[in-house]
């Protein structure tokens, strides 16, 4: 088997729907080139862009099949597209022979702790700001998956910041968002919460309670919306074509769930209203009740403390 390495030249012209592409070796020369088929298998659809990098390998003998893997990404910064230029781009800056060098590692600059998974971990890394980690949180922790999306963005600051500021200037969607990341985290580890605190409706207040948990799961974004596919009160499409959800329904489907309520808010308000309702007195028949604490409370509660500001429903 000869490994050689291959330039990007077509990705979407294969008649047979089969992933092939035309990648060109140096030894191809200028005439036509075979049919590259991908050696990983279907179930890992990676295929490369035009312009990018990819190891041939064929074996030998005219006639021969040819496969790739790839594209070749020499760093984190090129992860969207890492150009091969025949030999002579970025995608040969750690290999031997490439004309140029590679970036400045990204772990030199804090704010990218945590963009990507660790080392140990096993992992799959989109091309924009999404990742699956499957590895143990830090430490002797739990088993977990991480089911990520906008974990990663651009670099805002610019070479004259970055400069004052003592780190460099990224290129690429590198830098750790921590502001509003969209991520789904299940976690497993015998006792992961021991003790939690639960509203307790008669005591009125939060009463500690052991909670029995090995295994959970935490779903966190800026906003969380639980849709059932058959509601048809909601109407943009809950199964397009390409994105399932299209980015331009999103204001009208929320505007469409309804807000959900708070469960221990929620109980608060019943136990205003029922003991409002069993402890109310009259001075005389036919007077509005008088107004003791239950029922001034009763009348003072906000209910749009109620309904959550983050969790819809359909």
């Amino acid at each position: 088997m000869i490994v050689k390495l291959g330039h990007v030249e077509q990705t979407n012209i294969d008649p047979a729907g089969a992933l092939r592409i035309k990648a060109r070796a140096h030894e191809d020369g200028g005439g036509e080139v075979p049919w590259a088929f991908p050696l990983l298998p279907k179930q890992f659809q990676v295929v490369p862009k035009v312009g990018e990098g990819v190891f041939l390998l064929e074996e030998n003998g005219k006639g021969s099949n040819r496969y790739y893997i790839g594209p070749i990404i020499s760093q984190p910064q090129y992860n969207e597209k890492c150009e091969f230029s025949y030999g002579r781009g970025q995608a040969m800056s750690v290999l031997n022979g490439g004309p140029i060098g590679p970036l400045p590692n990204i772990k030199n600059d804090a704010r990218t702790q945590g963009s990507f998974a660790r080392l140990g971990s096993v992992s799959v890394v989109g091309r924009e700001s999404q990742d699956i980690i499957m590895d143990k949180a830090v430490g002797e922790g739990s088993d977990q998956v991480l089911i990520r999306c906008g974990v990663r963005k651009e670099d805002s600051l610019t070479n004259a910041a970055a400069k004052q500021e003592g780190v460099i200037t990224n290129i690429g969607k590198v830098i750790f968002n921590d502001i509003d990341p969209a991520y789904i985290q299940l976690k497993y580890k015998s006792n992961l919460a021991g003790n939690v605190e639960n509203y307790n409706a008669e005591a009125g207040k939060k009463i500690s309670e052991p909670s029995k948990t090995n295994s959970a799961i935490n779903i966190v974004a800026d906003k969380i919306n639980l849709i059932g596919v058959g509601d048809n009160k909601i109407n943009p499409s809950k199964t397009d074509r390409d994105d399932m959800l299209r980015d331009e329904d999103m204001e009208q489907i929320m505007s469409e769930l309804h807000q959900l309520p708070k469960g221990d808010v929620l109980v608060k308000f019943l136990k205003l209203m029922r003991d409002a309702l069993l402890t109310h007195t009259h001075k005389y028949n036919q007077l509005p009740p008088t107004l003791a604490n239950y029922v001034l409370s009763l009348s003072n509660f906000d209910l749009n403390t109620i309904l959550s500001e983050y969790v819809r429903i359909s």
